[in-house]
């Protein structure tokens, strides 16, 4: 890709359907920014270069500290590009992956609640709200970006006809399917089966073909969450309500109805059986390889409270200074309940990183699990290494990873070393 005048290009950071998306050296102001630039295979199309001005526009009118600046818009050559704010936190389809706690989830649907009030009143819709397009700061704010096919809502010059399906499927209110003119309110649908994708890490509603998801979106009832979620099912009837009259009707409604769960909710985290997940004030590990190493792991893994606890090495480095490693010990009694204790512990990860800074020594990881839940460990490891964003600076120590079974007889140990390779305890 050339430089565009007053910009040095870096490298490429994605792709869309309409754009590349590159990081780029603003050179006036010495600041790295995204460059959006329409794909030379369609900017010659008259519509879909009006599109893409026509958002950098609606952007550049919305100032809210959870909605994309838009520092530039202009046509070089044949490439019509915008310039915004570099957001080097990853999107929210890679948060997913690696897990959210509660208390961020929250805070995530608050934030994007809070944008969608902003632009509602100033009239304007998203109409394509889905984690894609939700990303992160590098203080793990989240932004909402993509204004491709927003639209005014009062819109007498429309560039889709009425009736015409705009939006992913996926995420798509059934007032939209049904191809009714949409509102406010068919983002805030969206906002909602977002919600439910951060809990649940899939949503409510899949299929292999469009109508089969659109069918379940506009008939199939909203799904009960499970029981370590229960709190959650009343606000997530109101924000994924069938009929737009019975859904919340502002993005001021949801941050009431959040404010109102954050001062309800427990402080002590609980896993999803009941079990309080707490730090211990001590600390034993081993690894796993031989029968010696099993057993000792077994008595130490059952000697603690059932669900997470964290504990904390450290040692000292030429004398000068310490480095630390996280031991991050799991007792769960059904397997089915590791996705949600790991991804609270998973939160743990992230404080302690930003609290040790430089001195991170390695992770280690250390499970009391049903045999059979082996594999669901090592799929949580590696959706965790690869999520990216805030968990990028796992690529860069060790990983130890350690699984005894409940009967203290079966293990299995290995290191994820800095070069992502897997290696195995003998």
């Amino acid at each position: 890709m050339e430089n565009i005048p007053g910009y040095k290009i870096k490298r490429k950071l994605g792709s869309g359907g309409m754009a590349d998306v590159y990081l780029a050296t603003q050179e006036s102001f010495g600041r790295d920014v995204a460059i959006k630039i329409l794909l030379s295979s369609i900017a010659g199309e008259e519509e879909f270069a009006a599109r893409f001005i026509r958002e950098a526009k609606i952007v550049a009118g919305l100032s809210h500290p959870h909605i994309i600046p838009v520092y530039d818009v202009g046509k070089f050559n044949q490439y019509y590009y915008m310039s915004m704010d570099y957001l080097p936190g990853g999107d929210l389809t890679q948060w997913i992956k690696a897990g959210i706690p509660e208390e961020e989830i929250l805070k995530i649907v608050r934030q994007m609640a809070d944008a969608l009030q902003y632009a509602h009143q100033k009239g304007y819709m998203h109409r394509d709200i889905k984690p894609a397009n939700i990303m992160f700061r590098e203080d793990n704010s989240a932004v909402l970006t993509d204004f491709g096919i927003a639209r005014l809502q009062d819109a007498g010059d429309q560039l889709t006809q009425a009736g015409t399906i705009i939006g992913t499927p996926t995420y798509m209110s059934p007032e939209a399917i049904k191809g009714k003119k949409p509102d406010g309110r068919t983002d805030i649908y969206a906002l909602g089966i977002v919600f439910y994708e951060m809990l649940m890490k899939e949503v409510p509603y899949r299929a292999s073909e469009f109508t089969a998801v659109a069918y379940k979106h506009v008939q199939e009832p909203i799904p009960v969450l499970p029981r370590a979620y229960t709190r959650y099912q009343e606000f997530l009837d109101k924000i994924v309500a069938k009929n737009p009259d019975d859904r919340f009707q502002s993005g001021r409604e949801i941050v009431r109805a959040i404010d109102k769960l954050q001062q309800e909710k427990v402080l002590t985290p609980v896993s999803a059986d009941g079990i309080k997940v707490q730090e211990s004030q001590t600390q034993r590990s081993s690894s796993v390889g031989s029968s010696g190493k099993v057993h000792s792991l077994f008595e130490m893994l059952a000697g603690i409270e059932k669900g997470a606890t964290f504990t904390e090495k450290s040692q000292r480095k030429g004398g000068v200074f310490k480095t630390y490693t996280l031991c991050c010990n799991f007792n769960i009694e059904d397997a089915f309940t590791l996705p949600v204790i790991f991804t609270q512990a998973s939160d743990r990860i992230i404080d302690w990183h930003k609290e040790r800074g430089g001195h991170v020594e390695d992770i280690e990881f250390n499970f009391l699990i049903e045999k059979w839940g082996f594999d669901g460990v090592d799929e949580s490891i590696s959706k965790l290494y690869d999520a990216g964003g805030v968990y990028e600076f796992l690529k860069k120590i060790p990983i130890k990873v350690n699984m005894v079974s409940h009967d203290g007889i079966s293990g299995q140990g290995y290191i994820i070393n800095k070069k992502g390779e897997k290696v195995y305890s003998s």
